[in-house]
């Protein structure tokens, strides 16, 4: 028998620096930060450690354990250790995850945490702030300018943001998501001009908005998601690339400068009613060339139009509802199938 060689040992410490660094860039959160325990070159790049994603699951903390006070004030001691060791130079992402921590956290702490890391360099910024009444942080434009040349995508929740032209050309951003975010329609407007290269759009619950306007000089935005803005009356879009539009709320009024730009529309009435009766009377005019519509209504004043339009190039067809025990769903089915000649799936509950 032939006596089997040993593997030859990997000696990490003979590799270089710039090699040490990516392969720890590699490794999970908790595990990088062990792994700086047991070596100085991983401290090093410990303190430039590139993906943070800062969290309950990410460090390791038992959510059932203690109260909910002193469960949020471990999470916020780990986030505060770890940015208070962190060189602030080298981050690509920063995922800052603290919503259940609104009786500890304060405004003080998230600009401490933020500045030294949003810079030129980083791609992904998320903040999942707290909802706590006592708490009005203000992002920062400034914060933002520092990463106006390298941010590709950009998620903001629970806190004000008004932003200004002195932020700059964010060149490089494609995703943007505001979730119940105090920014008004002017503001978002502004913040538009500076963000010509975006591709997709999430705004969710932002009551100040009123006429949401999306400007015809986002050539690239493909994808618009407009869910729950309770004070919103009017959407105008006039982008002209945007195939996909989901929307969740009330009916309100609806344009877009090109009807047959949307492929894919989502209209979304849960807790509200109507949505049938709108996307057989009102949807042709905004959605000509539809390919895929998906609906839920929660109440419907069932009205057959006179002469409903057809949608010649329907192929899937999504219906649902909420507390419509007796609606008769195989109708509509059978009256959307003879508006979408083509249809070929669909779907109903």
């Amino acid at each position: 028998m032939i006596p089997k060689t040993p593997m030859p040992a990997l000696e990490l410490d003979k590799l270089s620096e710039d090699i040490l660094h990516h392969i720890h860039s590699l490794v999970p959160l908790r595990d990088a930060a062990r792994a700086a325990c047991v070596s100085r070159k991983f401290l090093r790049s410990w303190r430039c450690f590139p993906n943070l994603t800062l969290n309950w699951e990410t460090l390791g903390l038992n959510m059932n354990e203690g109260t909910s006070y002193e469960r949020a004030k471990k999470l916020t001691n780990g986030i505060h250790h770890i940015l208070e060791n962190h060189s602030g130079t080298g981050v690509k992402t920063l995922k800052l995850q603290v919503r259940p921590c609104g009786d500890v956290i304060t405004a003080n702490h998230l600009d401490s945490w933020l500045q030294p890391v949003i810079k030129s360099g980083i791609i992904e910024l998320a903040l999942d702030l707290p909802w706590n009444h006592s708490l009005e942080f203000k992002f920062s434009c400034s914060l933002i300018s520092s990463a106006a040349t390298s941010l590709q995508s950009f998620s903001l929740s629970y806190c004000s943001f008004h932003p200004n032209l002195t932020i700059g050309c964010l060149r490089n951003l494609t995703n943007v998501c505001l979730i119940l975010v105090y920014i008004t329609e002017e503001e978002l407007g502004c913040f538009f001009s500076c963000t010509i290269s975006l591709e997709k759009l999430e705004v969710n619950q932002c009551d100040d908005i009123t006429f949401l306007k999306i400007p015809s000089y986002l050539q690239k935005l493909s994808v618009l998601r407009v869910f729950l803005c309770r004070n919103l009356k009017i959407i105008e879009i006039n982008a002209p690339k945007v195939s996909t539009f989901l929307f969740r709320g009330p009916r309100i009024k609806i344009s877009i400068s090109n009807s047959y730009q949307l492929k894919s529309v989502t209209m979304n009435g849960q807790c509200y009613y109507g949505m049938y009766q709108y996307a057989l009377t009102k949807l042709h005019s905004i959605a000509s060339n539809l390919q895929t519509l998906n609906l839920v209504s929660a109440k419907e004043a069932f009205n057959l139009p006179v002469s409903p339009n057809k949608f010649l190039h329907l192929r899937n067809l999504g219906i649902s509802s909420c507390g419509m025990a007796n609606f008769d769903f195989f109708f509509l089915w059978f009256l959307f199938s003879k508006l979408a000649l083509h249809l070929k799936v669909s779907s109903y509950r």
